[in-house]
């Protein structure tokens, strides 16, 4: 499906979007830069033109972090309704998923299944998630039963001390479960950068999307617009 049908049938069904777009997306303004007025730009490729269907009109946003700025845009064209700040907190609690899937993938180790039916991988999936969310909840509560912060949880730290636990069998270990889990708190140890440790491969670093591109809006464009505005109504 183009990432056009995709938004537009979101939008269809009553959706909003925040979305962060950047220079693998081509969007369209009366102008053709980014500050434009109120940030109105639209998605228009040009088979939707071809085909004569209405362009997905979308408010800019330009959003400063700490060491970057990131462009969102969104289908809620009220201020009121999502500010700036508002979209950035969201864009924020949507990076806790981006961490929860890489946890899942690397240090969990299920970024392959190894079953080989569908009914089976489904499965594997579905316990390797339940394993998963056990471990972080035992070390959320060993965490706060001992005052400390639950941000602070390392998953790796607690599947190591579950493995220790699962494999001593003589001599008995030295922590119950419950101590190992409670030690799971992130050292705070600044590591160096991933680039200079010797992995056996190296996987692409790619750099953090930048503007988005933004063409001025042709004549012709302009007067399609219009004659399917005025179809519409």
């Amino acid at each position: 499906m183009e990432r056009s049908d995709l938004w537009k049938d979101l939008i269809e069904h009553g959706h909003a979007l925040l979305i962060r777009v950047g220079t693998h997306v081509r969007l369209l303004n009366e102008w053709g830069y980014i500050r434009s007025r109120d940030g109105i730009v639209c998605l228009w490729p040009d088979k939707s033109q071809r085909k004569k269907q209405s362009p997905i009109v979308l408010r800019l946003l330009a959003v400063e972090t700490n060491d970057q700025k990131m462009y969102l845009v969104t289908n809620v064209m009220d201020r009121s309704q999502l500010s700036v700040r508002d979209a950035l907190d969201i864009y924020r609690r949507r990076w806790g998923v981006e961490v929860f899937f890489r946890e899942l993938k690397e240090t969990f180790a299920r970024d392959r299944l190894r079953s080989r039916t569908p009914q089976h991988v489904v499965l594997e999936l579905e316990w390797s998630l339940m394993a998963l969310w056990s471990v972080q909840l035992l070390g959320v509560k060993e965490l706060v039963a001992r005052n400390l912060p639950p941000t602070e949880l390392s998953l790796a730290r607690g599947l190591k001390a579950i493995r220790n636990i699962l494999q001593a069998v003589l001599p008995p270990p030295s922590k119950s479960l419950f101590e190992g889990l409670a030690a799971l708190r992130d050292d705070g140890y600044q590591r160096r950068r991933k680039s200079v440790r010797d992995y056996p491969r190296k996987r692409k670093r790619e750099n953090p999307p930048s503007a988005p591109h933004i063409t001025r809006m042709t004549l012709q464009q302009r007067e399609l617009w219009k004659q399917l505005a005025t179809e519409t109504h």
